[in-house]
């Protein structure tokens, strides 16, 4: 099934028949960031696979970051010998995630107002017009056919911050990028080859089984988190928008197996 955004609480959902705009988005913004430093955001199920393969030291790119909720995670999961990548296009919730960073005293996590892409250089995003707030959490690369507000962003590729040492070694990398699997793809296909870093990726209905092909043709292996790792070798739409990629001659293999997640002789 396609992610679905957050729900509204009935505060925001309030508010917005009696606030101006602009208002209207500082109160989101501070409600948010409450909302992920406590940890009252639901939580996604997949995160419970990520203490088996992230552990303390590691070096992880979170892209896709929205609110900040990943970053929290992983920089537990890694420490304060590890460092997190955390990277956010949509100007509104890179607020949310630099006040989550700052309040929470986040020194591991590194934050980029940017997307990742194919290569370097900057894009049209959109923000689409839906009820309330949840256009936000589906913002991606204008295809020219949708309505909505449109934000000019840079773009970044992986290949580039690991060849530039702006990104080290990753051990893992989260994805959540509405459409641009591919693209990210793409951009690290230097950086996937060599280091082979475990991965979560949402993977969208507009790339499917292309998605799941690319990093088959790295020697991935797909799979979905149902309390372990299950495996698959097609896109299944209706199952799940989270996959977990995993290659069989890497530390993250070697984890999830001792963690339990996978049987040894997978």
């Amino acid at each position: 099934m396609q992610k679905k955004p957050p729900r509204e609480s009935f505060i925001l959902r309030l508010l917005k028949t009696a606030l101006p705009a602009g208002l209207l988005m500082k109160f989101r913004g501070a409600y948010l960031t409450r909302e992920v430093i406590q940890r009252k955001a639901k939580r996604e199920h997949a995160m419970n696979a990520l203490p088996s393969l992230v552990k303390r030291g590691d070096f992880v790119a979170d892209l896709g970051a929205n609110l900040g909720m990943y970053a929290l995670e992983f920089s537990e999961l890694a420490g304060p010998a590890g460092k997190v990548y955390s990277v956010e296009p949509i100007a509104s919730n890179f607020q949310v995630l630099e006040a989550v960073v700052r309040k929470r005293g986040l020194t591991n996590v590194q934050i980029y107002r940017a997307a990742i892409g194919s290569q370097a250089g900057r894009q049209e995003m959109i923000i689409p017009n839906t009820n309330g707030f949840t256009g936000f959490y589906s913002a991606h690369f204008n295809r020219g056919n949708e309505e909505g507000s449109i934000e000019s962003v840079e773009v970044l590729a992986l290949d580039d911050l690991w060849r530039q040492n702006e990104m080290q070694n990753l051990d893992f990398i989260k994805a959540d990028v509405a459409g641009a699997e591919l693209d990210v793809i793409a951009g690290a296909k230097s950086l996937i080859g060599t280091l082979r870093p475990g991965m979560l990726m949402g993977v969208s209905r507009r790339t499917g089984d292309n998605t799941l092909n690319a990093l088959r043709d790295f020697g991935y292996r797909a799979f979905l988190y149902r309390d372990r790792l299950v495996e698959t070798s097609n896109y299944l739409a209706a199952n799940s928008y989270h996959y977990f990629f995993l290659h069989p001659k890497s530390k993250c293999w070697e984890r999830a197996c001792s963690g339990g997640l996978l049987d040894a002789s997978s």
